[in-house]
């Protein structure tokens, strides 16, 4: 466990439940050992009531948006408690891919790498897919132009 997570965490949960009390419910249904979970929330407060939610033993990684990681103090602090920020409104590749280096190896997590000649469904799916790999291509190549 990250020793920042560990250090942070009772001190996040004893607040919560000071001055913004939550019930959970349904913790039952939560598997033991590593989950992916995808939710929206309506407030700042929904991604904190779930980690409380979820318990001290069991890490949360969250993805946040980026802006919370440019804030000078918390920023740092959440990125050495495991946050991953993303740049909302874009197709953020580089969020994508720690997301999926943290997940890499984890026991009965599969990670499925979908290209253009994987998708077969319909001709629109396939020009988006191959449209997406033609921008990051070339991105990397503007990007190594720079280098």
């Amino acid at each position: 466990m990250n020793r920042l997570y560990a250090v942070l965490y009772p001190l996040i949960w004893i607040f919560m439940r000071i001055f913004h009390p939550w019930k959970a419910e349904g913790r039952e249904n939560v598997p033991e050992g590593a989950v992916v979970m995808c939710g929206n929330h309506t407030t700042l407060g929904d991604p904190i009531y779930v980690v409380c939610a979820l318990g001290w033993r069991c890490q949360t990684r969250i993805i946040a948006k980026e802006e919370l990681m440019k804030i000078p103090v918390l920023g740092f602090l959440l990125g050495k408690a495991g946050i991953i920020g993303i740049k909302r409104g874009k197709a953020d590749v580089a969020a994508i891919k720690e997301a999926m280096r943290v997940l890499n190896g984890v026991e009965d997590i599969a990670i499925c790498k979908l290209g253009e000649a994987d998708v077969v469904r319909h001709v629109i799916v396939q020009r988006i897919i191959k449209a997406y790999e033609e921008d990051e291509h070339r991105r990397k190549s503007e990007e190594g132009k720079r280098k």
